[in-house]
């Protein structure tokens, strides 16, 4: 659909809703991998997403993000870890879905130390990725504990940190105003009709919230990060499975937060948490039926694991437990054995998730020379100057172009 609205609408591609929001930068890259050749776009689209998936990890690996993870060593094992998070193969080389990594790099941005001092390049990246994905609105829980720590401390030069996090809270608004009038306008079947009107979300709230919410959290907080997809999939053959060893995880890990209580970097942890649980919540209320799904509850089908929803909130949760349970392990032991213990937790994560690392790749030759004879025939249509209509394939679903010269 970038494409199409790429060729079909030239630049002016950027300021259409897509799925009832905006969705600028993707668009602007979808526009310039267009540019810059049409035989190569499928192949650009998949670097393009990868950089800015890249820069996640590039984050996590700043210096500015060592008090949260103390070392090095955590940054880099925790890095190497979002290679493998289920989900990839729906956001990687997928414009549509890269609103996903936008947010989780805002939020990670958020994570860094209480001293960083935000430029214009941390504006401009807020305002084209609040301008790509709705959902930057539930960032702002996280936002607002970072200016209350940072004017309780009166930390050196805070007025002026105050200042640069009152930037970021005005563009989050903004683009959250923006957004919301391009959702109502566009989607107003969603707040009112079927499965998505506001009877349907009563229900959601009275049937599926409590006991749905409880898996859904237990999985993405402990279960995946600390089993794999694998073992989790057995343990939630069994409801009750889930439901004791998330209780039982919750109480261990409250213990951890207990011994080793560091008021700040906790505060900003647990506020992305529960920046992700609202965003949970909020993808049920907004999105057609996404309560019914399997994503949210029990995860009782493998193929649910390469589902983009599935994404949210792991990455955090894995920030968490490996920051977490080192504090506390390299308070008990020493330090060799709390990094022995970290590098099994490590290697376990990376087995059972091993194949989470490769993205889908395309059937065979066909699929290759499919989309070569499609480039051809757009290329044709631009060079003669003819009108004309190019039927493309993605995955399972045909859509058309509309070439107008």
């Amino acid at each position: 659909m970038f494409l199409k609205n790429s060729i079909e609408h030239g630049f002016s591609s950027i300021i259409l809703p897509y799925s009832g929001y905006f969705q600028v930068l993707p668009q602007i890259l979808s526009y310039f991998s267009y540019k810059i050749t049409i035989e190569y776009y499928p192949y650009i689209t998949l670097i393009e997403c990868s950089a800015l998936f890249s820069f996640a990890l590039h984050i996590i690996m700043k210096n500015e993000f060592l008090w949260i993870t103390q070392n090095k060593i955590i940054s880099l094992i925790i890095s190497i870890s979002f290679l493998f998070l289920p989900g990839q193969t729906d956001f990687l080389g997928n414009f549509a879905n890269l609103h996903s990594v936008l947010f989780l790099c805002c939020v990670l941005l958020l994570f860094y130390d209480l001293n960083k001092k935000y430029s214009l390049r941390h504006f401009l990246f807020f305002l084209f990725a609040g301008l790509s994905a709705g959902e930057l609105c539930t960032i702002l829980p996280l936002l607002m504990i970072r200016i209350y720590l940072i004017k309780k401390q009166h930390l050196i030069d805070f007025k002026n940190k105050i200042k640069q996090h009152l930037i970021l809270l005005n563009i989050v608004i903004f683009s959250t105003l923006i957004n919301s009038y391009a959702y109502i306008t566009n989607s107003h079947d969603v707040w009112t009709q079927g499965e998505a009107g506001l009877e349907a979300k009563i229900e959601f709230v009275r049937q599926f919230f409590p006991n749905r919410f409880l898996y859904s959290i237990f999985n993405r907080m402990f279960l995946i990060p600390i089993f794999g997809d694998q073992y989790t999939f057995y343990l939630n053959q069994v409801w009750q499975t889930v439901l004791w060893l998330g209780f039982a995880f919750t109480v261990l890990f409250s213990y951890f937060v207990y011994k080793t209580w560091s008021k700040n970097q906790y505060l900003i942890i647990f506020s992305g948490i529960f920046t992700y649980i609202i965003l949970i919540l909020m993808t049920c209320l907004v999105r057609k039926g996404t309560w019914n799904t399997g994503w949210f509850g029990l995860i009782n089908e493998p193929s649910l694991f390469n589902s983009r929803y599935l994404f949210l909130l792991i990455p955090v949760s894995i920030i968490s437990i490996y920051t977490i349970l080192f504090r506390f392990l390299n308070k008990k032991l020493q330090s060799k054995y709390a990094y022995a213990i970290i590098f099994i937790l490590f290697l376990n994560f990376i087995f059972q998730n091993r194949y989470n690392f490769f993205t889908l790749p395309f059937d065979n030759n066909s699929s290759i020379e499919l989309w070569n004879n499609t480039a051809k025939e757009i290329k044709y249509y631009q060079e003669t100057k003819t009108t004309g209509q190019v039927q493309v394939s993605q995955g399972k679903s045909k859509f058309v172009i509309v070439i107008k010269n």
